[in-house]
C-alpha cells in the first residue's frame, strides 16, 4: 500500500480507546428510580423485592407471617433469590441469571435469514473465482495509474528501454499479485526482497521463476491505485483517497458471492506501516505498534472478511450513518456501520468489551 502524502512520517493518530461504563447508558429517570431503594443485597438486589415476594405468598396461602419473620426470611434467602436476577451499577438494567429455556420454540428473531448472493459454479477454476474479487475494473485502474507512475520514473533514466521500466499489463499484474499471496503463505511479509530472490539456495524458486528481482521491486514502488492528477481534490473530502476507491470495491465484491454464516465477529486490525500517512495510528498494545487501522466484520467460522472500513481519524467511524446515529458513542457507530450488510438477517455478532454496550444492544434491537 504505497501512496504519496505531504504528512510527516512521524505523524500518527494516538489510540484513544475509552472505557464506557453502564452509567452512560442510563437516563435520568432510570438512575433516579434505582436510587430509591438503598437497602440491597451484596450483589445490588433490593431486599424490598423479597418482602414483596413474601407478601404475595401470604395472600396466596393465607398463612400469617409477622414483619420480623418477613425480615428474617428476606435476609436469609438473599443467596437463593439473588441467583435469579442481577442489577447494574445504577440499577437501570436488570439481568437474568438463568438462560432461556431450550425446550420452547425458537423465537422469530433467532431464525437466521439467508442472504441473497450471486451464484457461480463450484467447479469453476481458481482463476475465475479470483477474478470475482479482483475484477477487470480493479485491475484496469491499477494498470493505468501504475503506468502513469512508471512513465514519470522512466524520465529519470538515460536508458528508458530497460526491462524493469516497461509498462505493466494484466498478465504481469496477476503474476505480481500471485507472488504477494505466496509471500503471505511463506510468512515472508517482512523478508527482504534480496532474500526472496536469492540464487544461493536460500531464496524462493517461484519468485525468480516468475520475474526478476529488479522488475518486482520496480512494480512494488510504482504501484498506484488512483489518478494522481485528481488526488488533491479528492483528499479534501477523503484523506484515504489514494486507496479508498479500490479498497471499498474489493470489499463489496466479497459480499456479492459469499453466504456468510450465522455467527460473525467485529474487531479491528492494525496493518503494519511506518511510511508517510496522515492517518497512521499508534497502538502500543499491538505487536507492530504503528500501522493503518481497519475495522472488520468477519465470518466467525471461516475468518472471511465480509465488511470493513478504513479508520482515517476522528469522526470517520460515522461515515454513511444518519445524523442521529452519528451522535452515538464511537464503538456503537462502528458496529452499526459494519453490520449494515447483515441487518435484519438475525445473525449473531461477537465483539470485545470496547464494542459491547447497552447502547449498541438497544440500537441493534431497535433497527431490527
Amino acid at each position: 500500500m504505497n501512496h504519496e502524502s505531504s504528512a510527516d512520517e512521524n505523524d500518527y493518530i494516538q489510540s484513544d480507546r475509552d472505557d464506557y461504563s453502564e452509567e452512560e447508558y442510563c437516563d435520568d429517570g432510570e438512575a433516579a428510580g434505582g436510587a430509591s431503594d438503598p437497602d440491597s443485597s451484596e450483589d445490588g438486589m433490593p431486599l424490598s423485592h423479597f418482602s414483596r415476594h413474601i407478601d404475595s405468598e401470604k395472600r396466596q396461602t393465607g398463612v400469617q407471617v409477622s414483619d420480623s419473620q418477613v425480615s428474617t426470611v428476606a435476609e436469609g434467602n438473599v443467596s437463593q433469590y439473588r441467583r435469579k436476577y442481577y442489577y447494574g451499577k445504577k440499577r437501570c438494567m436488570k439481568w437474568s441469571a438463568e438462560g432461556l429455556s431450550r425446550t420452547t420454540r425458537a423465537p422469530a428473531h433467532n431464525i437466521v435469514t439467508p442472504i441473497t448472493t450471486i451464484d457461480f459454479s463450484p467447479d469453476s477454476p481458481p482463476s475465475q473465482l479470483f477474478s470475482l474479487l479482483i475484477t477487470d475494473n480493479i485491475k484496469t485502474q491499477i494498470i493505468e495509474n501504475t503506468n502513469q507512475k512508471l512513465e514519470l520514473v522512466r524520465q529519470k533514466y538515460k536508458r528508458q528501454g530497460k526491462p524493469e521500466l516497461k509498462d505493466l499489463d494484466s498478465v504481469e499484474l496477476d503474476a505480481f499479485i500471485g507472488l504477494l499471496i505466496f509471500s503471505a503463505a511463506f510468512k515472508s511479509n517482512n523478508e527482504d526482497i534480496i532474500a526472496l530472490f536469492a540464487t544461493d539456495g536460500t531464496g524462493r524458486d517461484i519468485f525468480k521463476g516468475v520475474m526478476s528481482k529488479d522488475r518486482f521491486a520496480m512494480i512494488l514502488v510504482s504501484l498506484r491505485f488512483d489518478d494522481a492528477s485528481t488526488r488533491d481534490e479528492r483528499k479534501q473530502s477523503d484523506v484515504a483517497a489514494p486507496i479508498s476507491s479500490i479498497f471499498y470495491e474489493f470489499v463489496a465484491n466479497g459480499q456479492k458471492y459469499y453466504k456468510i454464516g450465522e455467527n460473525t465477529t467485529i474487531d479491528e486490525m492494525l496493518v503494519s506501516f511506518r511510511g508517510r500517512c496522515r492517518w497512521k495510528k499508534y497502538m502500543p498494545n499491538k505487536p507492530c505498534k504503528y500501522g493503518l487501522e481497519i475495522k472488520c466484520l468477519t465470518d466467525s467460522t471461516t475468518d472471511y472478511l465480509y465488511n470493513a472500513y478504513l479508520y482515517t481519524g476522528k469522526n470517520s467511524d460515522g461515515n454513511g450513518l444518519t445524523d442521529e446515529q452519528k451522535k452515538l458513542l464511537v464503538p456503537t457507530q462502528c458496529v452499526l456501520r459494519l453490520a449494515k450488510p447483515i441487518m435484519g438477517t438475525n445473525r449473531n455478532i461477537t465483539a470485545d468489551n470496547y464494542f459491547s454496550s447497552i447502547e449498541v444492544c438497544r440500537e441493534l434491537k431497535r433497527i431490527v
